[in-house]
């Protein structure tokens, strides 16, 4: 009754017993013992600490840890993107209609943030790292008219 109540299920220990067979009165040549075993080794028993076997909470609080590890993994791998230390954000801003400006979007984000620090290259490409977010962004603007550009610039960001 008390087993039941703390959910304690059995298990069988290190020293099981392990009864021996009858063997009917006669006497047996090795190669009818070695037919009768078919090439089989008896089992080495290891304890328990050997074994090293949990009991339901320690496997569960295993179960846990393992589970909260590759949470923080796969946390600390979102965060590094765009980070300081790695690449930034490569972002290509393509307007859906001829008559929109991405200058103008590009100009509103510069202007969103008083810390960020805006750098414009010579390729055409926009720098904003903001120090706040602590991430850094790329923007592309590609020229509308040419496909093949606009494609390969959608490709690699």
């Amino acid at each position: 009754m008390m087993a039941i109540e703390k959910g304690i299920a059995h298990r069988p220990g290190a020293f099981k017993q392990s009864n021996k067979e009858h063997k009917h009165g006669r006497h047996r040549s090795k190669g009818s013992i070695n037919i009768s075993t078919k090439g089989k080794v008896s089992v080495k028993t290891i304890s328990k600490k050997l074994r090293k076997e949990l009991n339901k909470e320690q496997r569960r609080n295993q179960a846990l840890q393992i589970r909260q590890k590759k949470r923080e993994e796969v946390l600390a791998k979102k965060r590094s993107l765009g980070g300081n230390e790695y690449a930034p954000f490569l972002v290509c801003v393509v307007p859906l209609c001829k008559n929109l400006d991405c200058n103008t979007a590009l100009n509103i984000l510069m202007q969103c943030d008083e810390e960020a620090t805006v750098n414009k290259s010579s390729a055409g490409i926009t720098h904003i790292g903001m120090p706040r977010f602590k991430q850094r962004f790329s923007f592309i603007t590609p020229q509308i008219e040419h496909q093949l550009a606009v494609l390969d610039c959608l490709k690699v960001s």
